[in-house]
């Protein structure tokens, strides 16, 4: 059953070692669970969840009420772990997630990350951040969700987030780093809040291999500041599906000539200013779907395809 720290009968619970590691089953082998106080403050140069070298492991981390941690870099699952978790104990609750300098800093959040540089078969499984139904304030320089650096095993990871703000430079979901024969899996899905994102990759593959990334996007505004890209051969799905869901390119584009989103499903929600769009857009469901363009011009070099409401076009362009 691996080892457990309660602390959520304690008030408040402070720790602060900006050259030190916070680790929860950080080796081989280990199993471990803390859930934090009513009132937490972490510094540290990084937290490390579930992380085995060459034997599997698992650790969970539950946040209280109210959290403020400034790290440089953040672990839920390295290189062979399963079931790793960073989540809140209960909904409701608040985190505010900067680097260890503080104010305006950024930390790297690595989510089902197998950075392992062997030729051995390593698998990191079902690792997850769920900031659902609670608040989040968070400024993200590096985004890697489901990420395999071998030339076997896999990466798996996802991101769960509905309420709050999420500033995020660069976000990879799902991407192969090593040679072909790896998998890595990844999945984003915003129901909710404020996402704002530099660039973007679903489903990446810097040398071939099995890449495979999904972004749903149900609530919320996602905002973007660069491209979404992915690689040729791999499985991206893009998927804009919520009343009052918002995916806002500002003249960015969805894809490239090369290399297009193999599936984008838009059900419902506004999708706004696109610069270009390549490849294949579904429409599904009953849903209201709006294109919006509101300044420039965009064009859709797309098959749109797909039964029941059609599309509703405000503004100039498209």
């Amino acid at each position: 059953t691996g080892a457990t720290l309660d602390l959520s009968g304690l008030g408040q619970f402070r720790y602060g070692n900006g050259a030190g590691t916070f680790g929860v089953a950080s080796g081989d082998d280990q199993k471990g669970t803390m859930t934090l106080a009513g009132d937490n403050a972490i510094m540290a140069a990084s937290i490390v969840l579930g992380y085995g070298a060459g034997q599997d492991s698992t650790g969970v981390l539950r946040l209280g009420a109210a959290n403020t941690i400034n790290v440089n870099s953040i672990y839920v699952g390295r290189m062979k772990s399963t079931n790793t978790k960073l989540e809140f104990a209960s909904p409701g609750g608040t985190l505010t997630l900067r680097g260890v300098a503080g104010g305006t800093s950024r930390v790297n959040l690595y989510v089902g990350y197998n950075d392992n540089s062997g030729a051995s078969s390593i698998w990191v499984n079902g690792c997850q951040v769920n900031w659902n139904n609670s608040t989040v304030d968070a400024r993200i320089n590096t985004l890697e969700v489901g990420y395999n650096n071998l030339a076997a095993g896999q990466g798996q990871g996802t991101l769960n987030f509905n309420q709050g703000t999420l500033d995020i430079t660069t976000a990879r979901v799902g991407y192969k780093q090593g040679a072909s024969g790896g998998i890595a899996n990844g999945t984003m899905n915003v129901g909710g809040g404020s996402v704002a994102i530099g660039s973007l990759v679903i489903a990446g593959a810097a040398a071939g291999g099995d890449s495979a990334g999904t972004v749903n996007i149900t609530g919320g505004t996602v905002s973007m500041s660069g491209n979404i890209t992915t690689s040729a051969d791999c499985a991206g799905t893009l998927a804009l599906n919520g009343g009052g869901a918002v995916l806002d390119m500002n003249l960015y584009n969805v894809g490239s000539a090369t290399a297009v989103i193999s599936n984008f499903t838009f059900t419902a929600g506004t999708f706004r200013d696109p610069g270009i769009v390549y490849g294949n857009v579904r429409l599904a469901g009953a849903g209201f779907r709006l294109f919006e363009q509101t300044a420039g011009s965009g064009q859709i070099r797309a098959v749109i395809s797909g039964s029941g409401v059609g599309l509703t076009k405000a503004g100039d362009g498209l």
